[in-house]
Parts: C-alpha cells; structure tokens; sequence
C-alpha cells in the first residue's frame, strides 16, 4: 500500500473500521468524552450552515422509522410517565409560557403586560371575573392577532359566535334585550 497515495488510505481506513468496530467505536467515544465542547461546538455550527439539509434528512429519517420512533417514544412515556407529571407540576408557569408564546406570539414580558393593562380582569367591560396566566387569550381566528384575556366563559361564547358569523352575536343582543320572559 502506498502511503502517499490519500484514496488508498481512505480505503485502508474504511476496511480497518469494518473489521474492528467494536473498537473503532471505543476510540470514537473516548475522543468525543475528551473533546465534548469542541465536538458540541462544531457539530452546532454544522447544523446552522446546512440546516436545510439537516432537516431534510431528519423528515426522512423519521418518514422511514416512524412507527418505531412512535413506539420508542410511547414505551418512553409509559416508563416515566410519574417523572413526566411532577415534571409539568413543578414547571406549570414555564410550560405554559412557551405555549403561549409558540401559539399566540406573546412573549412572556408582552403577557405579563396584557395582564396589568386588564387589572387581572376579563377584557369583557362588566365582568368582574379575575385572569391570570392560565387564562384564555383571545385571538381573531382569520388573523392570529391577540384582542385580550378572556374569563373562560366568554372566551367559549365569543368563540362560538366568532365561528358561527359574528353577526350573530348581535342577533344574539338583540335577542335578548327584546325577548319578553315566558
């Protein structure tokens, strides 16, 4: 073998791994443990100058091994599903922050300021009912923006008239203030 030559080497070093494994595997490890923060620093810049690519083979990757990845991941669930509740316990505040800044784009000081602008009350003008952080945010359903923090009865009615056609939530008032009791 000509040890100047970079293919025949290339190849030398393909065959040697194939046969030794095991202990290829060995060296690997034993290098990433002494070199993790180099190794996690060009790794991450990797995945940021090629991240298309990176997520095109991660949908394949999961495209062909989805049910095992579901079954990996119900199994998971299943194992530690006691550790996964005191888990959302302890961090109700936290998870539910993320949800509402990955679902409405409220960040969390943008929230805290809708609620001190609303006195912790429902945005509706005469409900007395107090809000806070786990309380409903209403959206225009066409638009995504945020209107308000809503009490979850109103939300649920505003919802429902919303979806229907907003005139009827006037036909609704009108309904009301001019239908004599039974």
């Amino acid at each position: 073998m000509d040890w100047n030559n970079p293919e025949e080497v290339r190849a030398y070093r393909r065959e040697w791994k194939k046969k030794h494994k095991e202990k290829s595997a060995a060296d690997c490890r034993k290098y990433y443990e002494r070199h993790k923060d180099k190794e996690k620093a060009r790794h991450a810049l990797y995945h940021q100058e090629h991240r298309e690519e990176v997520l095109l083979k991660m949908k394949a990757r999961h495209a062909k091994n989805r049910e095992k990845e579901l079954a990996d991941h119900k199994r998971y669930h299943d194992e530690n599903i006691e550790k996964e509740r005191q888990y959302r316990i302890a961090h109700t505040e936290l998870l539910r922050r993320k949800t509402v800044e990955a679902k409405y784009g409220l960040t969390p000081k943008e929230h805290d300021a809708l609620l001190i602008r609303q006195n912790n009350l429902c945005a509706f003008q005469h409900c007395s009912k107090t809000i806070n952080l786990s309380s409903d945010i209403d959206h225009d359903y066409k638009t995504g923006k945020v209107r308000g923090i809503l009490c979850r009865g109103h939300n649920v009615a505003l919802g429902t008239f919303e979806k229907l056609n907003p005139e009827c939530l006037i036909d609704a008032y009108q309904y009301i203030r001019g239908c004599p009791p039974l």
